[in-house]
């Protein structure tokens, strides 16, 4: 009789001894991701000097091409990331000296030759990304959004779902930019 607990008491200190080891491995890999997605949003983050580089060579860069963005956050620097092309040269520096510029550039840069043949693009629309999304309503379509689709909360495409199914009622503007998607 001992020796069956015994045997069963064995059974279950290695059951557990594997439990500890999985538990183990699956805490490290948890702490490892979190490790990244900190440090990831950790070099996101522009560095003081940074900041200031873009607060002194962007102010009329910024009034001109993002008036309607909250100014100083993530939201004020993507859109003068999206805007590069139109960007003074100091404020062009400045913006490419934080890590990261070249892709929402690179992003905004890609409709306007779409927007040349907006028959073409508006049957193949493009998803917008929640970035995309956002940057729109705010920049160029504001005011429509406001005007037609107030009620429609953003994420997962509704605003710009919302903007599309009012098309023909919305500014030249915001038509140019949705057909260039």
């Amino acid at each position: 009789m001992n020796d069956d607990r015994e045997a069963a008491f064995q059974v279950t200190i290695r059951h557990l001894q594997r439990s500890a080891a999985a538990l183990g491995a699956f805490v490290a890999a948890g702490m490892l991701l979190l490790t990244l997605l900190v440090g990831t949003a950790y070099a996101q983050q522009p560095t003081a000097a940074q900041q200031n580089a873009i607060k002194s060579n962007c102010r009329n860069d910024f009034m001109a091409q993002c008036s309607g963005v909250q100014p100083g956050g993530q939201a004020a620097l993507s859109c003068l990331q999206q805007h590069s092309s139109s960007l003074s040269s100091a404020c062009k520096s400045a913006v490419a000296a934080i890590g990261g510029s070249s892709a929402p550039a690179a992003g905004a840069t890609t409709p306007a030759p779409a927007a040349t043949a907006p028959a073409a693009a508006a049957p193949a629309a493009k998803a917008f990304t929640p970035r995309e999304e956002m940057a729109i309503a705010r920049q160029e379509c504001g005011p429509d959004f406001r005007a037609f689709c107030r009620s429609v909360a953003l994420g997962g495409g509704r605003g710009i779902a919302c903007l599309r199914e009012n098309m023909a009622r919305l500014s030249p503007g915001c038509q140019k930019v949705l057909s260039a998607r």
